[in-house]
Order: C-alpha cells, then sequence, then structure tokens
C-alpha cells in the first residue's frame, strides 16, 4: 500500500494540530485510515545520557534485538520507534538521542523529537516519560544537569506522575555495593534536580534488581533476561495501566498557541533562559524550585487561553502562525518522513498480532 501520494496540501486549521493535519495531508487516504485502525497506543519517551542503558532497557520490554530506526543517527545509535504489546496494552517506546548529543546540537534534537511528537500525535496518547539513569556514575555530570532541566521544563510539575526514573547497570554488584547504591538513590529523593521529580510522585524502578525486604540481589544478565524481562513489562503494566488525563506542559504550551521555540523548553534550550530558570533546585529552596517552573507554565498557559479569545479579531496573528507551521513543515519534510514509515510499520504489527491474538472465526 503506498503511504504517500503525489497531492498538493489540503486546507488547514489553527492549534496543535497544525502539524499534524500537514501530516496527514501527505498521506494517502488508505494509509491514513490503516493508521487510526492499528495504532491507538501508548507513546513512552525514553530519555537519558548516552550509553546509560536506553536501547537496552527498551530490549528487555520488547524483545527486539534489531531496532528499525530512522535516518537520525547519534554515532551508532539510531533513534527508533519500538511497538509492542504488554498485555492487551499497545505501546510505543520512542528512543532518540536527548541533549548533549555529539552530532547534533540540543536545538537540534528538540526540534526532531517535536516533529516526531508532531508526526504520532494524532494516532497516540502520550502516556508516559521515562528517564534512564546508570548506576555506574557516582556523581552528576554537566549533561545530567542539562537534561533533567529540560525534562522538567518539557513535562511540568503536573505531569511527573507519568514520569518514571529507570535506574540499569546494577549488575555485578554484590550486597555492599548494592547498599552504597540505594544509598545514592536516596540522596536523588532528599536534594538536587530528582528531589522535585519525586516530590511531586515521579516514580523509580530499578532495571535488572530485585527487592526482597532487606535482602536486595542483582539479575544476570544474559542468563537471567527472561526474568529481566518479565519484570520490565510487569513495571509497566503497574505504572501506566490506568487512564490518564495529565498532559505534558509541552503539549498544553502547544495547544494553547504557543510554538515550539516559544515553550518554556524551547526558550530554555534555543536561547539559553526560560523566565525564572529552573536552576534553582539546586540552592535546595524548595519553595523556588518548586514555584519557578509552575508558574511559567500557568503563564503560559493564560497567554494562550488569552490568544484563542482574541483570536478571532487577530486572525491575521493566526494566519501567520499556520503559515510559520506551514514554511517549517515544508523544511522538514525529509525528516518526517521516515517517522511516518515508522509509525506505519507500527500499525502493522499491531494489526498482525490482532489477527493472532483473535479467537478462531473471529475477524
Amino acid at each position: 500500500m503506498p503511504i504517500f501520494p503525489a497531492s498538493p496540501l489540503q486546507p488547514i486549521k489553527n492549534g496543535w494540530h497544525i502539524f499534524s493535519d500537514l501530516v496527514c495531508n501527505k498521506l494517502t487516504e488508505g494509509a491514513e485510515k490503516f493508521l487510526r485502525a492499528h495504532i491507538g497506543a501508548d507513546l513512552f519517551i525514553v530519555t537519558g545520557s548516552a550509553g546509560v542503558g536506553k536501547s537496552s532497557f527498551i530490549k528487555a520490554i520488547t524483545g527486539e534485538d534489531v531496532y528499525i530506526g530512522s535516518t537520525l543517527e547519534s554515532g551508532t545509535k539510531i533513534t527508533s520507534l519500538v511497538p509492542t504489546v504488554i498485555g492487551t496494552q499497545r505501546c510505543l517506546f520512542l528512543d532518540m538521542p536527548w541533549f548533549n548529543t555529539r552530532d547534533f546540537d540540543d536545538w537540534d534534537v528538540f526540534h526532531r523529537l517535536m516533529t516526531a511528537m508532531s508526526v504520532v500525535e494524532r494516532y497516540v496518547q502520550f502516556r508516559g516519560v521515562l528517564y534512564v539513569d546508570s548506576m555506574e556514575e557516582n556523581r552528576v555530570t554537566p549533561a545530567t544537569e542539562k537534561i533533567l532541566t529540560g525534562l522538567w521544563l518539557f513535562c511540568g510539575q503536573d505531569y511527573m506522575p507519568n514520569v518514571t526514573v529507570v535506574t540499569t547497570r546494577w549488575n555485578g554488584l554484590d550486597a555492599d555495593g548494592i547498599e552504597t547504591k540505594m544509598a545514592r538513590v536516596g540522596k536523588w529523593r532528599a536534594e538536587g534536580l530528582l528531589k522535585r521529580f519525586f516530590k511531586h510522585d515521579a516514580s523509580i524502578y530499578h532495571h535488572g534488581l530485585v527487592m526482597e525486604g532487606e535482602n536486595n540481589r542483582t539479575l544476570h544478565i544474559e542468563r537471567q533476561a527472561e526474568r529481566r524481562r518479565v519484570l520490565a513489562r510487569d513495571a509497566i503494566t503497574a505504572l501506566y495501566e490506568h487512564p490518564t488525563s495529565l498532559k505534558l506542559q509541552i503539549y498544553t504550551e502547544i495547544a494553547n498557541g504557543a510554538t515550539i521555540d516559544t515553550t518554556l523548553a524551547g526558550r530554555w534550550l534555543k536561547y539559553g533562559r526560560a523566565a525564572h530558570d529552573s536552576h534553582d533546585s539546586q540552592d535546595n529552596d524548595e519553595t523556588s524550585a518548586d514555584s519557578s517552573p509552575g508558574d511559567d507554565s500557568t503563564r503560559s498557559e493564560q497567554q494562550g487561553e488569552r490568544q484563542q479569545r482574541d483570536g478571532a479579531n487577530r486572525p491575521n496573528e493566526f494566519a501567520a502562525k499556520a503559515a510559520a507551521w506551514a514554511e517549517q513543515f515544508s523544511d522538514t519534510w525529509e525528516d518526517i518522513k521516515p517517522w511516518a514509515r515508522l509509525l506505519y510499520k507500527a500499525a502493522r504489527f499491531y494489526g498482525s498480532w490482532s489477527s493472532r491474538s483473535s479467537p478462531s472465526g473471529f475477524d
């Protein structure tokens, strides 16, 4: 089935869906209907520094040895959109380089992430964010600080119940080593950039570590791979099985009229600041650290609501914004194509799974 017709763009409407409408108008009618029929997945964005085990964690959950990646590469790492089914839950894991990637600047990576989200937005629910961190590191690096600051602005305080910190690289530790690393996790909860994540109900999952009262033990990466897989899948089910009404802060900002570069995360990445930058959490001043991003979010939403109310009186402003999105779309269509193809392949995976899991005689 062809995915892309040779037809001009159709009329578009204003708002968050401008970009996704442009994408849909590039798809054939058959491809668009197929996606609507077979996707309906929960999307998980997987973040973390290079080399912390993001891909290995996704592999443990999905069982996939080879990712079908897009054209965005970082060293040997290929960005991937990996489908799987956990129980009856369709899950998509978006695995891509985050900030401080050596092959791309931070704004380029962020722009590509937003491109991917815009392509898939119509067919998925942004269900959660998984921040992966290796227990091999004993200190917070500048790269980690940048990722956590950007992640806070990207997700927002209210979305924290949908954020999970995934710890990796427990293998080979004895009881004393595990105790030392657990003390480090305790410090995360008490101070530093992760403190506010946990304060606002982010979860934590220790991949490869079995916690049985005070007798914690690690699971061998190869010999106990199946056990690691079962526990990882069980964790996703336990943490994300119930529906959610929470929205990513950046999603709300764009829905309320912001462009990518005027969101809190976008401004911080592109211009080196977001109003009342969230670095002040490092001062252990809870009031300042917790209120600044939230206050920014409120101001952003209020600004967006005013823009929507006044939209009828400012048609030229919205026309200009739509034109800006259309121009951006034109410039990035070659980057968009791989994501559309990945989404289509995921839909085929889910369609095949539905056929295999259907009772005899059920079409």
